[in-house]
């Protein structure tokens, strides 16, 4: 049977790029957001998502989905991987970063708008952010 595995990180971000090194690649995150200011509702929001899963069984494959509800409970979005094929057995406990590029949400309330994290059918992580409307 395998085991859950465990959300180390949701965190919303204006954007995220990737810089080539020697070995491998480093992730830049830009801006991390937890409130998004608009000047109007309705309006439509472009960022990034970055989630850090660890423990996952290294023989087993999942089904990873990120859901995004708006401030009544209806779903906007929602973005889904398959992860399989892990590394080789080791000490350290196997884990990996997802980075979901949203462009163009549709807003049309102020308010919290959360964030789901779903293996199959188990919810195992959740965040939020919020959008304001500027006044004056």
């Amino acid at each position: 049977m395998k085991s859950t595995p465990i959300v180390r990180t949701i965190m919303v971000v204006e954007d995220v790029d990737f810089v080539p090194t020697q070995t491998d690649s480093k992730m830049i995150l830009t801006q991390p957001t937890l409130n998004f200011n608009v000047p109007f509702i309705p309006t439509q929001l472009s960022f990034s998502i970055v989630v850090s899963i660890s423990d996952f069984d290294r023989e087993a494959s999942y089904n990873v989905e990120l859901k995004l509800k708006d401030t009544d409970g209806v779903y906007l979005n929602s973005l889904s991987w398959e992860i399989k094929d892990m590394s080789e057995a080791s000490e350290v406990p196997t884990g990996g970063i997802i980075v979901a590029g949203i462009k163009n949400l549709p807003i049309h309330k102020e308010g919290k708008h959360d964030i789901e994290l779903f293996i199959g059918d188990e919810k195992i992580g959740e965040g939020f952010f919020t959008v304001f409307k500027i006044r004056g």
